[in-house]
């Protein structure tokens, strides 16, 4: 037998060995994972409601994965729970149910994995509208901040702004201040999100992985260091006050 067939019989063997291991099979590990029982009737990961659903797409057609990813990393790879980004790293079964897969890869900007979860004075600049005790509403309502200009909350962000998913009216009143609609005054505005806007803020609002797993339980000592924010620039104050 000729050493050409005998190579080439070798490197079919190997490319194939390669696609299993590499593909194949935690394809097929993958598959075999299942949500974790939390409690009576409750599982985690737990479905996504319809309108989170269908955000999970808007946030895909509108390109944020290419910037923001959601991966938590472990302690010794970066500094992701000293920013508040998450209480745990992040693993395969936090993706249960995500189709498509929406980690992304560069990270130009802050993390995801857990943006609906996250304490707001914890990532952000500390900031307050109304009377509430609601952190989803106030989670909403920041969100909405960001999608139609990031610059309002941090001068120094390179985020693109998402006016379109906006409209905007005249307004006799002044004064800065934000509702749990994620409807806002600013500069003699009234900015009034699109259904679309809400969709995708209800999508950020359903990114919550940091319930403990077996594969990956929450470190024992997490950090309790925060992001620096003395350099952002905030549109309201920490007393519940709208600015003036």
């Amino acid at each position: 037998m000729n050493n050409w067939v005998i190579v080439l019989i070798a490197g079919m063997i190997s490319t194939c060995m390669s696609f299993y291991i590499a593909v194949l099979r935690p394809q097929m590990q993958l598959n075999d994972l299942a949500p974790v029982v939390i409690g009576a009737g409750e599982s985690y990961p737990s479905p996504r409601p319809g309108a989170a659903l269908i955000g999970m797409h808007i946030y895909r057609e509108s390109g944020c994965y290419y910037c923001h990813t959601r991966i938590v990393k472990p302690y010794q790879f970066g500094s992701d729970y000293e920013r508040g980004w998450g209480k745990r790293r992040t693993v395969a079964r936090d993706y249960i149910g995500d189709q498509p897969l929406l980690c992304g890869s560069l990270r130009l900007a802050p993390d995801l994995a857990n943006i609906g979860s996250r304490n707001p004075e914890n990532y952000s600049v500390p900031w307050k509208f109304s009377s509430t005790n609601n952190l989803d509403i106030e989670r909403t309502a920041r969100n909405m901040l960001i999608l139609y200009d990031a610059r309002l909350l941090n001068p120094d962000s390179i985020m693109p702004s998402y006016k379109q998913f906006f409209k905007t009216e005249n307004s006799s009143n002044s004064v800065h201040s934000i509702n749990g609609e994620g409807e806002f005054i600013f500069q003699n505005r009234r900015v009034i999100p699109f259904d679309d806007a809400k969709r995708l803020a209800d999508y950020l609002l359903s990114l919550r992985a940091e319930h403990p797993l077996f594969e990956a339980p929450q470190p024992i000592e997490p950090s309790k260091k925060i992001m620096n924010t003395s350099a952002l620039t905030n549109i309201f104050k920490t007393t519940g006050e709208p600015l003036k």
